[in-house]
């Protein structure tokens, strides 16, 4: 039992010793390390530093002799150049101008800016809104040069949301005929109750 208890004390001392030897090697090759960074940022701030005096040095340095032999080989060589030649006429395409000449009535193609794009608002069911909405749809059809019922439907349809929309889908199915005129009775009775015709007289009276 003594013996077992004295070989367990004797791995202990050496477990402590070599503790004791791993740290000092640690702490050791950390200073190192830290030896071996700080040396080359030195070495790497004094290049730079060199470096940087050489640009310097480059960019500073004199250049009076360099400028006065340009300089001189610039007016020696303007004074013996040939003027220089004249513009050359404007240009003038021999189809246009034949074509003039053969059509005193010929105007040139004006090009003329975009027209600014219009939006139209979304119609949801607004009993409010029902106569301006669908009066700025007639606009919207003056400007785009909408003519045709069937493309004044689907425009129009394009722009209604939720019971709006709901209704012209029933419309479309319950109608045969699709006339942009009977869009607009069908739709002033829905959400105005009154036809268009009343709408009109209602506002005559305005």
């Amino acid at each position: 039992m003594t013996e077992l208890k004295n070989r367990v004390d004797s791995l202990e001392k050496e477990l402590n010793t070599l503790k004791t030897i791993v740290h000092k090697n640690h702490e050791d090759l950390k200073d190192q390390i830290k030896k071996d960074n700080d040396a080359l940022k030195n070495e790497i701030v004094d290049s730079s530093n060199k470096r940087f005096d050489e640009i310097m040095n480059l960019l500073t340095k004199p250049r009076g002799r360099s400028r006065r032999r340009n300089s001189s080989n610039m007016s020696t060589s303007s004074s013996h150049s040939p003027p220089p030649p004249p513009p050359p006429p404007p240009f003038t395409s021999p189809i246009t101008s034949s074509y003039q000449v053969a059509n005193p009535q010929y105007q040139p193609l004006m090009i003329y800016p975009p027209r600014a794009k219009v939006e139209l608002t979304k119609y949801h069911g607004d009993k409010d809104q029902c106569v301006a909405w669908l009066n700025k749809v007639e606009e919207y059809f003056t400007i785009y040069n909408i003519s045709t019922d069937e493309e004044k439907v689907k425009y129009a349809s394009m722009h209604l949301e939720g019971n709006a929309y709901n209704w012209y889908m029933w419309w479309k199915v319950e109608k045969i005929s699709h006339t942009w005129r009977l869009f607009k009775n069908d739709f002033f009775k829905r959400f105005q109750g009154i036809t268009e015709d009343e709408i009109f007289k209602k506002l005559t009276r305005l």
